[in-house]
């Protein structure tokens, strides 16, 4: 899912989210593989204004969906793979931090 040359790159993008300021941190263009970003933008729900309720009871500018597995088979794989201990292992890679969860 993540792009190979993303990957391949790990050490370079690592020296980039440790020396980043104010904080740690960095953008990674590229970094999931083209195909899996189609399925999911064309999978991408409609806003339901029942999930988009703010703290007052008014449609914001924002909605929830708790159940991202649920949406369709892609993002049902999508989640099921950024929680992988091989998807958590590369993003320890990228970023210095040791068995990210």
């Amino acid at each position: 899912m993540i792009q190979q040359q993303v990957i391949s790159n790990a050490l370079d993008i690592q020296h980039q989210f440790q020396t980043a300021t104010p904080f740690k941190h960095v953008a990674v263009d590229n970094f999931l593989d083209e195909a899996v970003c189609e399925k999911l933008l064309a999978d991408f729900p409609v806003v339901d204004p029942a999930k988009a309720l703010n703290e007052h009871g008014e449609v914001g500018l924002k909605a929830v969906n708790e159940r991202v597995g649920a949406i369709s088979p892609a993002y049902k794989e999508f989640y099921s793979n950024i929680n992988s201990k091989p998807f958590l292992d590369h993003l320890s890679e990228l970023t210095g931090i040791p068995n990210l969860l």
